[in-house]
């Protein structure tokens, strides 16, 4: 009983897993110029540039909460549509300064300056709530063409392999099973011939 709910326990955490590494593979890959997918309220994004170096790192996988406007503070690090024409609506990711009303300054750690244009409710993605650069190495490898392959084939071995190793280890099993029960029925005969021997 025990095997089985650990079993029955270990396929579900690897079915949430491989879910959930989906769900941040296809929010990576679908994030475009001016959208990013929102799952239960939180987007993933890539750092793109060294302008939050080195606190953000290039590369680095983000994790953006959805956040209310007037909960966001001076120091917090948001992610927001920026409306500099430079940047074309893409996302920018900065700390905010200062509170300006009914808006928010912004400014990258590695810039000198203040962004020229301040951040407005309506161009909120959200706040920064996780970083990582080792997963951010690990999606730059998954994008790579000569990677990505590797990652479906060697699991794929690794799955046929293992498959055949254990319908081997069943029929070894079965056959055991068939050579035991011809043996055990040799001795019943061997002891049914004795007894009718005695008998007699």
């Amino acid at each position: 009983m025990k095997n089985i709910i650990r079993k029955t326990l270990s396929a579900l955490l690897t079915a949430i897993s491989c879910l959930l590494v989906v769900l941040c593979l296809w929010a990576v890959f679908s994030v475009s110029a001016g959208k990013a997918p929102m799952i239960f309220n939180h987007s993933v994004l890539i750092v793109q540039t060294g302008s939050m170096e080195p606190v953000l790192p290039v590369g680095s996988v983000l994790i953006i909460r959805k956040t209310d406007f007037n909960s966001i503070q001076v120091g917090d690090i948001i992610s927001f549509y920026s409306t500099d024409p430079a940047l074309n609506g893409r996302i920018n990711t900065h700390e905010v300064i200062q509170r300006d009303g009914d808006l928010l300054i912004t400014k990258g750690k590695a810039n000198s300056l203040v962004d020229n244009y301040p951040v407005s409710a309506d161009n909120i993605l959200g706040k920064v709530v996780f970083c990582s650069p080792l997963a951010g190495k690990f999606i730059s490898a998954i994008k790579n063409p000569y990677v990505f392959p590797l990652l479906i084939i060697i699991p794929l071995l690794y799955i046929i392999v293992s498959s055949a190793l254990n319908i081997r280890r069943l029929m070894k099993q079965h056959e055991q099973n068939i050579i035991e029960e011809m043996l055990q029925e040799n001795e019943q005969d061997s002891e049914e011939a004795k007894d009718d021997s005695t008998d007699k």
